[in-house]
């Protein structure tokens, strides 16, 4: 299902042009209307739209991102489905991506590469905060606009965890020229799986080249597990020494050997290499004897100096040997009491605050050096320190309009879903329930889901054919398949008896909704005028059409003719299921009557198979 240009999305989202497509969804740039402003509309591919699987995994990447705020991520404005369509509204980024930027490119200098690096650096440092795995980081995923701005999308795989999470085998996580080591096993999955990544797209920005390749997803897997990674430095010789201590580092197979977490590597790009002096320059000739002996003696001079620094040198090493303390563990302390512990110590107090729903405010969650440690004197002891709850109570927005719901969260600062449902007691537009229900304590990031009914599902129902049934029967009739009588008249006939039905309302067979009326008319026998000249009584027959169909066809077009005086009558003109072969025909007439069945072919012609002449003096 392409969306054509012009259609217009949950009443606000028009769509302008489709500008990508992914395993997963097709992408369109689109125009919000209420807002004026360009977007990104990200909508899961037709095919996928039944896959449970897959919904959750479009969900998850809207979940995820919704609850990340950085320069260096996507923002994602909104999430809803309408009928079957699931959609995201995102943030309309101007640019390539990082793959299109290698492919032109690469190798890259050493200080784009830094400044690329540094920044989806700094988006994971965001994401692993919020205790979110990205777990798919490649040059596909990270778009770098005109002015050099980097931004990482694509959270459809992420995971939030806490130590860890463990990836299945039978699942395809992330692509495998960028995934790790562990990704590759099925082991666990942590922030240091995406360091790993970031490592790889490092090394293809550095040498335009991937590491490991193969013609099979299992043959690069067990490469990305076994084999060494390349030398960048013999595939680029104008990488920086630096570049390509990070680059090592970071895509090692060790996690224990890897950055431990995106902002150590941060700290690493950004640290300017030391410079080297020059070492003087010396005069190749000496003009004189004078100027040898001036040379040696400076010589000797030269070496009872050195001789005598390094015996100074030595002395001042060691009295400025570095010493090294415990650090005080202080998880549970109030922050106070552990930054006066820390200082004892001879450490330097570094925390970090943050909410925590069961800690309470001030009290030190975490630190990152450990007791049974040692660390040098002077070295800072990072800690995470709470700030309490930021829990908020959820509002109650059932039976509010869908606008009025959205409203109250985007006020509040919190992302909303939108799924439609029918009900037969909640008007359409109106909100049916929410999850989480009212009442429940919720965290900024907590996405609301909110169920907006569509009305009352509508039941239809086959129209039956009362023609030639008694009134009574046709009453029956029409109640059993769930109409309503409706409009009953009476019209004289010359050929149908009193009291039997000669027409409806509505064709039989089609469909309609259920509780429609079906409106019919009676016949009162024929006009009354002169005396009539007596003729034979009108009787009814059953014409049986046993037609052979070929196995292909699910419906047959037929029509039946009654021949009479100066023409043909048609009684008959109906498509019908195959399943209702041999079907039968209700027909009246007197004496010997010919009938004609044709079968109406998909040119549109009629094609001769049944002359029958049925006699109605004839008893059955």
């Amino acid at each position: 299902m392409k969306l054509e240009p012009g259609k217009v999305i949950a009443g606000r989202y028009a769509v302008a042009e489709q500008i990508g497509m992914g395993g997963m969804a097709v992408v369109y740039r689109a125009l919000d209307t209420k807002l004026n402003r360009p977007v990104t509309l990200k909508v899961m591919r037709e095919e996928l739209m039944e896959d449970q699987d897959y919904i959750a995994r479009f969900k998850t990447e809207a979940h995820a991102a919704a609850c990340l705020s950085n320069a260096c991520i996507v923002n994602v404005y909104d999430v809803g489905q309408e009928d079957s369509m699931h959609y995201i509204v995102m943030e309309y980024v101007e640019g390539i991506t990082l793959k299109e930027l290698i492919k032109q490119k690469a190798p890259l200098s050493n200080k784009e590469l830094a400044a690329i690096a540094e920044q989806i650096a700094q988006a994971l440092s965001a994401a692993h905060k919020k205790g979110i795995v990205h777990r798919d980081i490649k040059p596909q995923n990270i778009l770098v606009t005109p002015q050099g701005l980097v931004k990482v999308t694509d959270f459809g795989i992420a995971r939030a965890v806490g130590g860890g999470t463990i990836t299945s085998e039978t699942e395809t996580i992330g692509s495998v020229h960028y995934f790790s080591p562990e990704q590759a096993r099925g082991g666990y999955v942590d922030q240091r799986s995406d360091i790993y990544s970031l490592g790889i797209v490092m090394f293809e920005m550095a040498t335009g080249k991937l590491p490991f390749n193969g013609t099979e997803n299992v043959e690069v897997a067990l490469k990305h597990l076994n084999e060494p990674l390349p030398s960048v430095t013999e595939l680029n010789h104008s990488i920086s020494e630096k570049l390509d201590r990070i680059i090592k580092k970071a895509a090692s197979k060790s996690t224990a050997s890897r950055y431990g977490s995106a902002d150590e590597l941060l700290a690493e790009l950004r640290d300017d290499p030391k410079r080297k002096k020059a070492a003087p320059k010396t005069r190749e000739k000496l003009d004189s004897k004078d100027d040898r002996k001036i040379v040696v003696a400076a010589i000797f001079t030269a070496l009872f100096i050195i001789a005598l620094l390094t015996g100074l040198g030595w002395y001042i090493i060691d009295r400025n040997k570095p010493v090294y303390v415990s650090p005080p563990y202080v998880v549970g302390l109030q922050s106070s009491e552990a930054a006066q512990l820390v200082v004892e110590a001879g450490l330097v107090w570094r925390p970090e605050n943050v909410y925590d729903d069961t800690i309470a405010e001030g009290v030190v969650i975490s630190q990152d050096e450990p007791p049974e440690g040692t660390v040098e004197e002077g070295t800072a002891l990072h800690a995470l320190v709470s700030l309490g709850s930021n829990l908020m109570e959820i509002p109650d927005v059932v039976n509010k309009s869908q606008e009025e719901a959205y409203a109250v969260f985007e006020q509040m600062g919190i992302g909303v879903t939108g799924d439609t449902e029918h009900s037969d007691t909640v008007p359409a537009g109106k909100v049916i329930r929410q999850d989480p229900p009212a009442g429940n304590k919720m965290s900024p990031e907590t996405i609301i889901n909110l169920f907006i009914s569509i009305g009352p599902t509508i039941k239809t129902v086959t129209v039956p054919n009362i023609v030639g049934m008694t009134e009574p029967e046709a009453i029956e009739a029409i109640q059993s398949k769930g109409m309503i009588l409706g409009t009953s008249t009476k019209s004289p006939h010359d050929t149908v008896e009193v009291g039997i039905i000669i027409s409806q309302s509505r064709k039989e067979g089609t469909e309609v909704q259920e509780g429609s009326e079906l409106n019919y008319t009676i016949s009162t026998g024929p006009a009354k005028g002169p005396t009539p000249t007596p003729t034979t009584p009108i009787k009814f027959k059953l014409l049986k059409i046993e037609y052979p169909l070929s196995e292909d066809m699910e419906t047959v077009h037929l029509k039946v003719n009654k021949i009479i005086a100066g023409g043909a009558e048609n009684v008959l003109d109906e498509v019908i299921p195959a399943e209702d072969f041999p079907y039968s025909v209700r027909i009246s007439g007197t004496g010997v009557v010919e009938y004609q069945v044709y079968y109406v072919g998909e040119d549109g012609q009629l094609y001769l198979i049944i002359v029958e002449s049925i006699d109605f003096d004839k008893p059955d």
